[in-house]
């Protein structure tokens, strides 16, 4: 029974972690470091990929059922807490400088969902936002993709999740549209690692994501984390909407690692705070920008800039900002 409890911890421990390393890259970009420093932060956003693994794993679990009823599930989960986020920052925009110039039609163009389709629109309110519009086009046609995996061996359904999501790269490169989000975020351009955790879901619940021995993961990192870095740094446009394949890799046997490394007694807190963090990544993810523009505002009504000093506190309030938004989101559902 134990052993169960520890192979479906991983699950929620590295959507945390992802979702961690996420909010740091971001607040460390925030600094304007330049060179290698600024390469380097940057492997924190690739959690997002992560991310999407998990949450194919996580919805392939069980039939999605009733297509409306499925729908109705999903949003109530993802759009409840995103549309309360966005008035709260909307109505913060009316009286503070913070979001200022984002007038009516930004807000609407979120109450509506329209802000995936326009660039000037997909960033407002924290350009974190735009994962938002992607999910909500994954749970639209998980029903078609679930139907897809039970008709297809697992092998022929990888192989064609993968050719869309490369066939889309190759379109977006062809197109000039690769660095454009409204564009790049379309859900197809992830489908392959969504339906990785599709396929992975049919062993199980139970599955060991983090029973491979330190070694092979430390090589399978090594070797990803490599390769996306060349992609990066040599592989321009294409490289860098190409690099989506290791970068899973790479960043999946890094949270294995951290996960195996935190898991000893010394850094046991490390491992419980990540846990905690999982249990509100979603509003974490939701309102860390907001957050980090609030503290911005105050430290500058004190003439004090943000830095490195002012970053793990600046972390810290955006946790507990978190936590407020997860309890007055969930007395909104109770009601």
């Amino acid at each position: 029974m134990q052993t169960a409890i520890k192979k479906n911890e991983f699950v929620d421990y590295s959507k945390g972690f992802a979702i961690l390393t996420i909010v740091i890259f971001h607040y460390l970009q925030a600094l304007h470091w330049g060179g290698l420093f600024s390469k380097a932060i940057a492997f924190g956003g690739t959690g997002i990929h992560l991310f999407f693994f998990m949450s194919g794993f996580g919805l392939a679990l069980k039939p999605p059922g009733k297509y409306f009823d499925f729908i109705k599930r999903r949003f109530t989960k993802i759009l409840i807490p995103y549309y309360v986020f966005v008035t709260i920052a909307f109505l913060v925009g009316q009286f503070t400088p913070i979001y200022a110039d984002l007038g009516l039609k930004y807000y609407l163009s979120h109450i509506f969902l329209y802000k995936m389709f326009y660039e000037s629109y997909i960033g407002s309110y924290g350009y974190q936002l735009w994962f938002i519009s992607t999910i909500v086009q994954f749970y639209l046609f998980f029903p078609l993709i679930y139907k897809l995996r039970e008709k297809l061996s697992s092998t022929l359904f990888i192989i064609l999740t993968v050719m869309l999501s490369l066939g889309f790269i190759v379109f977006l490169g062809a197109i000039g549209k690769g660095d454009l989000r409204s564009w790049n975020s379309l859900f197809i351009r992830y489908i392959w690692e969504f339906g990785l955790g599709m396929i992975i879901a049919k062993k199980g619940a139970n599955f060991c994501f983090h029973c491979f021995s330190f070694t092979k993961i430390l090589l399978a990192f090594i070797i990803s984390f490599g390769l996306m870095s060349v992609l990066s740094l040599k592989g321009g446009q294409f490289g860098n909407i190409t690099n989506d394949f290791p970068a899973l890799i790479a960043y999946f046997a890094f949270t294995i690692l951290v996960y195996k490394i935190t898991s000893m007694p010394y850094f046991s807190w490390v491992h419980s705070t990540i846990n905690y963090i999982s249990t509100i990544s979603y509003e974490f993810y939701l309102v860390h920008f907001l957050s980090f523009e609030i503290i911005c505002l105050v430290l500058k009504s004190f003439n004090i800039s943000y830095s490195i000093i002012v970053f793990p506190m600046a972390l810290i309030a955006a946790i507990a900002f978190a936590k407020l938004f997860a309890i007055s989101v969930g007395r909104i559902k109770i009601k």
